[in-house]
């Protein structure tokens, strides 16, 4: 199994199998984590030296939770949404596309969150749930605080052709549908992340 989790737009690579090496000639690779290996790597991304951290393992959950505990956690929850020609639903945020998400509430299971969110963010409601997906992580910095956030993520569909409304206040400034042969539209000026989410998909 391999697990990225992303350093702004930079993969740090968790694994239990091999890697070939030529695919990654600017990495470090850590043969056994500890905190100074994991911070020195961290350094070398951060200052450009290197373009990719790897990080080897017999116990890919025990490493992911000693990658988790150098951080404060966020965990968001949010989905990719099809209609019944198969589109799917993007927003545009902040300069790029993405995906409707947000932050979990208090006593509120991830399907609820996502679909709240996907709600607020873009107008759309009745969600029918196709499938879970694979969670993305993404390790950045805000008020001087380094925050790992955990974002969960869901196949949903809709039967019918909704008004979509851009939650402005959340800098939600466009709403589209595309269709899956133009995704790299989209793709193209996205997260790393989302980009990670939508090569699992898209194949399964």
């Amino acid at each position: 199994m391999i697990i990225k989790v992303f350093y702004g737009e930079l993969p740090i690579l968790l694994t239990d199998e091999e890697i070939d090496i030529n695919n990654y000639p600017k990495a470090v690779w850590i043969k056994e984590f500890s905190k100074d290996a994991y911070l020195s790597g961290i350094a070398g991304l951060q200052q450009g030296l290197i373009d990719s951290l790897i990080i080897e393992t017999s116990n890919i959950q025990s490493l992911l939770s000693d990658i988790r505990s150098q951080y404060q956690i966020i965990e968001a929850a949010g989905g990719i949404i099809t209609n019944a020609n198969d589109e799917v639903l993007m927003i545009f945020r902040r300069g790029k596309w993405d995906l409707p998400k947000g932050k979990i509430e208090p006593k509120e299971s991830i399907e609820m969150a996502a679909e709240r969110e996907i709600k607020e963010e873009t107008g759309v409601g009745n969600l029918t749930l196709r499938s879970e997906l694979k969670e993305t992580y993404h390790i950045y910095k805000e008020k001087e605080i380094e925050i790992l956030k955990i974002s969960y993520w869901f196949h949903f569909s809709i039967d019918d052709t909704p008004i979509l409304i851009p939650q402005i206040e959340e800098d939600i400034t466009a709403i589209r549908w595309f269709a899956k042969n133009a995704l790299a539209i989209p793709l193209g000026n996205t997260y790393e992340s989302i980009k990670y989410l939508f090569g699992d998909w898209l194949v399964s």
